[in-house]
């Protein structure tokens, strides 16, 4: 049972809940004046930004077959934002979108521009450009364009161009080929030849081909989406290219799709080219959905294969992924590994694991195994993810430990980390290491980063610390060579 919370947090959490309130309410009233003085806007000016507010005629939207009352979107913008339940604030906010977009979509943006929450706002954008485009994409895709560049215009040129390559692929891709470049472009390219494949994939398909493209991206997002409707149909295309690179890279990526469907077909279809190139990558793309959902049953497929980079390679990626979700059964088929190799990478990858969820747990299970190698190699793996993942405690902890083979390695695990981040920690860090050999390499292995990016600050530290002649000598003369 979870501890009752102290006073302090008590008290810190009702002080949250209060500010939260108070930035809601404060919003709320924002958007309510807002909407006063859009309302009673003198002239022409106040008479357009009225007609605007209430959409459609009669204040409802047109088409679709949905008869839903636009009403005052400043209004329905407060109702929604101020609701504390994602979900419903959501859809309300894709309501108001779709119906906003469907009559004036430059008035959806005006009240999409008062959203203050960022996820919230780019949803309701990506709404309004997805229904803009169905009427008028080149509109909609001219309109994104003009954000600057980052999320918000990747993802409205995305929506848009979502919606228009379902019904018209080959002018999306014109306008692609006329107005972006880039990353952006490969990107835009991905997303219309996945909506054109998952409508006709074998029109995709040809198109593609056509192009002598190699793209790694869009082959992936066009397999991907073909993989969805007829994995079979997309494995009989992949043997047809001619560019080797490209069917190794479609093999991979129509297996990664596969195995979330049914991985006994996705094992079955792979098998054949697990000895060829790519094969390795084959048996991890497999793994890593059979892993999550059935890794019992991936354990078994991976005792069938043969001794070798294969195996070893899915084998660490299952461990990884069961390490993840359900550590008592990672660790219970890692014990029952007969082959010291594959048993021992598969450790190795548990550790490094466990040791960013609970270190200290996962270094107690280390000190229970046999082989003083595995438990070494694992051991460094699980003290370089919480020094990575949590150093401040590692560091408390460190502390607390007795000098020896355990201690030194965390030492250096944390140095590493600290390097790059506080000079003189990792310096200190190192100081602490028992070993004479491990402490002096350590220290001059920092000194020379600490140098390249501080000269000043590592020469100052190094002539006050506190070290023997002959190691002072020895760091300093590092950097000259």
């Amino acid at each position: 049972m979870p501890a009752a919370p102290t006073r302090a947090a008590s008290l810190l959490r009702d002080a949250l809940l209060f500010v939260a309130g108070v930035i809601s309410a404060v919003v709320v009233m924002q958007l309510t004046q807002n909407n006063e003085d859009h309302k009673t806007g003198s002239g022409a000016q106040g008479s357009n930004a009225d007609a605007r507010s209430h959409g459609a005629v009669d204040g409802r939207t047109a088409g679709d077959g949905e008869d839903r009352v636009v009403g005052d979107p400043l209004s329905r913008l407060s109702e929604a934002i101020a609701n504390g339940d994602r979900d419903t604030r959501m859809e309300k906010l894709r309501h108001l979108a779709e119906d906003l977009a469907a009559t004036d979509p430059e008035r959806a943006l005006e009240v999409g521009a008062k959203i203050p929450d960022t996820n919230d706002r780019l949803e309701f954008l990506r709404v309004v450009f997805a229904k803009w485009a169905e009427r008028d994409p080149n509109a909609a895709l001219t309109a994104a364009l003009k954000y600057p560049a980052g999320t918000t215009r990747s993802e409205t040129v995305d929506a848009a161009l979502g919606t228009w390559a379902v019904r018209e692929p080959r002018a999306a891709l014109g306008w692609v080929d006329a107005n972006l470049t880039g990353p952006m472009k490969e990107e835009a390219l991905v997303t219309v030849t996945m909506k054109w494949a998952g409508a006709d994939p074998e029109a995709a398909a040809a198109w593609f081909v056509s192009t002598g493209s190699t793209s790694e991206s869009v082959l992936s997002g066009l397999i991907d989406a073909w993989a969805d409707l007829d994995p079979h149909a997309a494995a009989r295309w992949v043997e047809t290219l001619k560019d080797d690179r490209s069917k190794i890279l479609g093999r991979i990526a129509l297996v990664l799709e596969w195995s979330n469907q049914n991985p006994a077909e996705a094992s079955a279809y792979a098998m054949p080219y697990l000895s060829q190139e790519g094969g390795a990558d084959m048996a991890g793309a497999l793994v890593n959905a059979w892993g999550t959902t059935d890794p019992l049953n991936a354990a078994k497929w991976i005792d069938s294969l043969p001794a070798g980079k294969v195996r070893d390679q899915a084998a660490g990626t299952l461990a990884t992924i069961w390490a993840a979700n359900d550590i008592n059964a990672a660790t219970q088929w890692a014990t029952q590994l007969p082959e010291s190799q594959l048993k021992s990478g598969v450790i190795d990858h548990i550790a490094t694991t466990w040791g960013a969820i609970e270190p200290q747990k996962a270094l107690a299970w280390l000190s229970t195994l046999p082989s003083d190698e595995t438990r070494m190699d694992a051991t460094r793996g699980a003290l370089d993810s919480w020094a990575g993942t949590e150093p401040n405690a590692m560091a408390k902890w460190i502390e607390s430990e007795p000098a020896g083979a355990i201690s030194d390695q965390a030492r250096v695990s944390l140095g590493s980390v600290q390097i790059d981040r506080d000079p003189p920690a990792a310096m200190q860090t190192a100081l602490g290491i028992s070993d004479p050999g491990m402490r002096r390499d350590e220290l001059v292995k920092y000194y020379r980063r600490w140098s390249r990016r501080d000269a000043p600050s590592a020469t100052a530290w190094l002539q006050t610390a506190p070290l023997a002649p002959d190691l002072r000598q020895t760091i300093g003369s590092s950097v000259r060579r």
